[in-house]
């Protein structure tokens, strides 16, 4: 997956985590408007119901962010072993290259 993907993933869930939070403040405030026990026992059933399908999701969400997050340190590990051995090649080439010059200097002093 892409960063693109998971980007879009950690927005949704603080997009629904805002939306939940209207939701539940909605709620309340309709339960103070509402005088009733039968309808505030509703409402309450409601919130309680919308804030345990808000928790499932971001179970499910946490869980998704998890694993995506551990794909990327094993992929920030690979990429650090990685840059190492080509500063390891680079160091190589530059030992032979700077052996290779002397040598040239040294044939260019004894030519002249």
């Amino acid at each position: 997956m892409d960063i693109n993907r998971w980007v879009e993933i950690i927005g949704g869930v603080f997009a629904g985590g805002s939306g939940s939070w209207l939701l539940f403040k909605s709620a309340m405030a309709k339960n103070a408007a509402v005088d009733t026990s039968i309808v505030t026992s509703e409402a309450r059933s409601d919130v309680i119901e919308l804030l345990r399908a808000e928790v499932q999701r971001m179970s499910t969400s946490n869980a998704e962010l998890s694993e995506a997050l551990r794909q990327f340190q094993s992929e920030n590990i690979a990429l650090r072993k990685e840059i190492s051995a080509l500063h390891e090649t680079t160091n190589q080439l530059s030992e032979r290259l700077n052996a290779m010059q002397r040598k040239a200097d040294a044939l260019e002093q004894i030519a002249v």
